[in-house]
């Protein structure tokens, strides 16, 4: 059977915003705004690609909500992961962008 090129899912989280996109036979599960409540989500196992568009903590600078998020941000089964800071990632504007980097590119 086809797949549509976009089928949208709705989430209940407040604010929080997901989708899975079929692009060929690629499917690509995109997130945002989750701010610390990423383990609400429920990604499927099947997806092909990962992306987070941001606000993925709220950023107080104490550095476990990174942490939490890199952690689980790296279980997830998929091939790829694309992360995009978002304007509560404070931490990539100051001193803490290339520890949070390196650190983002080994998950």
């Amino acid at each position: 059977m086809e797949k549509s090129m976009e089928e949208k899912y709705t989430h209940s989280m407040k604010k929080s915003h997901y989708e899975i996109i079929y692009i060929g036979s690629s499917r690509i599960f995109a997130f945002s705004d989750t701010h610390g409540r990423h383990r609400e989500l429920k990604v499927p196992e099947n997806v092909d690609i990962v992306i987070c568009a941001g606000d993925a903590v709220e950023d107080n600078l104490a550095g476990n909500e990174y942490d939490d998020f890199i952690d689980w941000f790296a279980s997830l089964p998929c091939k790829w992961k694309v992360f995009v800071p978002g304007n509560h990632e404070l931490s990539f504007e100051l001193d803490k962008a290339k520890e949070i980097t390196d650190i983002m590119r080994n998950a």
